[in-house]
């Protein structure tokens, strides 16, 4: 089991406040190709994500995606 976790930290006010983490799983050291995903993050008109790693290792953020769609 691994302890190399990332905390995905939402907030819906440009970062003035911030919704509580959802933990997920970076996988094993060696995964070079782990993904992680979330969902259902609400609609925001100024939206912050704030990422926290909780191990000691070494992270390379290759990428994000953000699919959104224009409220009414």
């Amino acid at each position: 089991m691994t302890d190399r976790k990332v905390q995905i930290i939402p907030s819906r006010d440009g970062g003035h406040t911030f919704q509580p983490c959802r933990e997920r799983e970076l996988g094993e050291q060696g995964q070079y190709r782990t993904r992680v995903r979330e969902t259902r993050f609400g609609q925001a008109e100024q939206f912050v994500l704030k990422l926290r790693i909780t191990s000691s290792c070494k992270l390379n953020l290759i990428g994000a995606v953000m699919d959104a769609e224009v409220g009414q």
